[in-house]
């Protein structure tokens, strides 16, 4: 198995958006998972990070919501 790095930022809750692009940002595309508290939180995250042409990143959004197959 691979080394796994965990991050912890503290910070107000209307910087984290802004505190996770930096992170993306540092990573260089490294592949990367980012938990949300709801199907909505999701969805809103996911519609920011794309619009961060910079970001090395395929953003793909799952959740609960969504059948299994669909989420492998």
């Amino acid at each position: 198995l691979n080394e796994c790095d965990c991050f912890l930022q503290i910070c107000e809750s209307k910087l984290k958006p802004l505190y996770l692009v930096a992170l993306l940002q540092s990573l260089q595309g490294e592949k990367c998972i980012v938990f949300t508290s709801s199907v909505e939180s999701t969805h809103r995250l996911c519609t920011l990070l794309n619009f961060f042409d910079d970001l090395n990143f395929e953003i793909k959004e799952y959740s609960r919501l969504q059948r299994q197959s669909v989420r492998r």
